[in-house]
């Protein structure tokens, strides 16, 4: 056990800095890494409600204060903290000039308009709301084309990105190799995880075979450390952008042994990361 508690206190120390830096001036590297960091700790906070159910009073068809572990969910919640993880480290924290930064954050912010545009026509919105995102959109690509970035790039970069609305071409190992987590871990948790995502039959057969609360708790092991995990990385790089006092992380050394933890077994192999606790 790295300390007692340990998620509960990286998830309540997280709540913390969020509230504390909220509506706080920024750059957009900041802002952007505020909100990856605010929707992890939304996922982190179901997974701990998973792990701690309260009592059912409302449905008469269960017996009265009957308790639900909802695991799967949490299977399901966690890979996509993963995923928020390693976007987040490749859009603001790889190893790239800030014109490539802005770049991609560019890309980034195109591929939201156009995924909202889809929405929009699904959802046969008034046409002035589509026609101002269509806006939005021509705006932003416009400002990709100028870039300094873009018109160095090769002909072939230029074309792809020039006729295409992804924000990277990179795989989720890749995102992960650049977020510094290991290969076997990621794939791992990407693997594992995306059986109960995709409901595959592994995951529907463990469903199965639990018949007790205590099973449905051991099943849950390695989706709670993962989350741990992956809110603590976040949480380490939103103290790299973000304006706070850092004696409220310094002074709090379970906090730092935690976050120096998971930063360290994140890059070992998953053989290493199975004797965690």
């Amino acid at each position: 056990m790295i300390v007692p508690n340990s998620f509960e206190k990286i998830l309540d120390i997280s709540i913390y800095l969020s509230k504390l830096t909220r509506k706080v001036s920024c750059s957009r590297k900041a802002s952007e890494c505020s909100i990856f960091f605010q929707k992890n700790i939304l996922s982190a906070y179901t997974v701990f409600t998973i792990y701690n159910p309260k009592p059912v009073i409302s449905l008469p068809a269960l017996s009265v204060g009957a308790v639900f572990q909802d695991f799967p969910s949490a299977f399901v919640i966690v890979r996509s903290m993963f995923e928020s993880y390693i976007n987040m480290c490749y859009l603001l924290f790889d190893s790239v000039s800030e014109e490539e930064i802005e770049h991609r954050l560019d890309l980034w912010e195109k591929h939201g308009l156009v995924e909202q545009n889809i929405l929009l026509k699904y959802r046969n919105v008034h046409k002035e709301k589509i026609n101002e995102n269509l806006s939005d959109i021509e705006e932003i690509r416009s400002k990709i084309l100028k870039s300094k970035h873009f018109i160095n790039l090769s002909d072939s970069d230029k074309q792809s990105i020039s006729y295409s609305d992804k924000w990277t071409r990179l795989n989720k190992m890749q995102l992960a190799e650049k977020a510094e987590i290991s290969l076997s871990l990621s794939q791992f948790i990407y693997k594992f995880l995306s059986n109960y995502t995709h409901s595959e039959a592994f995951s529907l057969m463990q469903i199965k075979s639990v018949s007790s609360f205590d099973e449905s708790v051991q099943l849950s092991t390695l989706p709670k450390l993962f989350a741990e995990m992956i809110l603590a990385l976040t949480l380490c790089k939103f103290t790299k952008l973000n304006l706070f006092d850092k004696k409220i992380l310094t002074k709090d050394k379970e906090i730092i042994r935690i976050i120096r933890y998971w930063s360290i077994t994140s890059k070992k192999e998953f053989e290493d990361f199975v004797s965690v606790k």
